[in-house]
């Protein structure tokens, strides 16, 4: 260690480096100087005049990175709260890179996987003097507790169909408008003109579930917007559906409602979900579970930020044509007949499983 201003031993212990030079410690162990030549062949030890007190910022490390982890199935939560500044001022920023293409910024946060697998996590912390700490490692994703019913990374290149999903069978689609299906570069497209519908399915048999799913506009449609619809429960005509709408103005809702083939009730009022820039990924999570009556619970944010902690809309409904297990499960996309060009809808990671 430097020596303390004013706190030197008038007793010094001689201690030689294996480079040959010799220093002087205090009783207490602490470096106060190397001999020095007294111009008579002979040397001196150095006292607390001689000694210059040192900068109080020299010797001092960089922030620390540490933290702890907790696995859940895919979703894992990240602390960094043991990063530590080393006397340089707190740290005043924590920046997590997932290791799947998605960021966070905090101390604590979740992070939502979108398929198991090993993941090299980073966190790097900046102190109050602006300097940084990195630490990494290697977390691994629990394998979900039951198969899943159906999941598609759409790592294929298609077009006018989207395939046939990893688990889950073919996609079945509009066939009148299948010019505006596609899938390329890891991700399925809907392609919408001015007041079209496009939907897209997959046939599977739930009552209990869960739907992940992330989505990204190439633009804002004109007019009344870009509506996004999922659902994980159709019994015939009948549809629970999550709607997320984006307005021309990039200001972006979402509320549940019930469709039966021609009309739509509002099962729950907007919420608010912040302003939408074309080319923004954002993460769905979507629950529908039980029977007279059905629970409905969502979830939606930007990927890359904190997923929030508690479900941004919960809702019950115990219509009765809806309280039976589903037979299908998708999303949909829809352009305002006032849009002056096509809007493109971009899907990928689309998951369905136990909730």
């Amino acid at each position: 260690m430097l020596p303390r201003s004013g706190s030197l031993s008038s007793s010094f212990a001689v201690v030689a480096l294996v480079s040959g030079c010799s220093v002087f410690l205090d009783d207490a162990g602490d470096f106060v100087g190397q001999p020095f030549d007294a111009g008579d062949a002979s040397t001196a030890t150095p006292d607390s005049d001689s000694v210059a007190t040192p900068d109080a910022s020299q010797g001092l490390a960089n922030p620390t990175s540490s933290f702890t982890y907790a696995v859940n199935g895919l979703d894992v939560t990240f602390d960094g709260a043991a990063s530590m500044s080393k006397n340089k001022g707190p740290v005043t920023s924590f920046a997590w890179d997932f290791g799947d293409g998605s960021a966070a910024a905090g101390a604590k946060v979740v992070h939502t996987y979108a398929a198991d697998g090993a993941f090299v996590v980073r966190l790097t912390v900046i102190d109050s003097d602006g300097d940084a700490g990195t630490s990494t490692q290697l977390v691994k994703t629990t394998p979900s507790a039951a198969t899943p019913f159906a999941a598609d990374a759409f790592e294929r290149t298609l077009t006018k169909t989207l395939g046939i999903a990893d688990i889950g069978g073919a996609w079945d689609i509009v066939n009148i408008y299948s010019t505006g299906y596609s899938v390329s570069a890891g991700k399925a497209r809907l392609s919408v003109g001015a007041g079209l519908t496009l939907t897209s399915k997959l046939n599977i048999a739930t009552t209990d579930d869960e739907l992940r799913v992330d989505v990204a506009l190439d633009r804002l449609s004109e007019g009344s917007g870009t509506h996004l619809s999922f659902w994980s429960r159709a019994v015939g005509a009948n549809t629970y559906l999550l709607k997320c709408i984006v307005s021309s103005s990039g200001a972006t809702t979402s509320q549940f409602t019930r469709s039966d083939g021609s009309s739509e009730v509002a099962l729950s009022p907007f919420i608010t979900l912040g302003t939408y820039n074309p080319g923004d990924l954002y993460r769905v999570r979507m629950q529908t579970f039980g029977t007279n009556p059905t629970k409905l619970r969502s979830k939606v944010w930007p990927v890359g930020t904190t997923e929030p902690a508690g479900w941004q809309q919960e809702i019950s409904d115990a219509s009765s044509a809806l309280q039976a297990k589903g037979s299908n499960a998708g999303m949909g996309l829809y352009a305002s007949s006032s849009a002056t060009k096509p809007v493109v809808a971009s899907f990928d990671n689309f998951w369905l499983g136990p909730n």
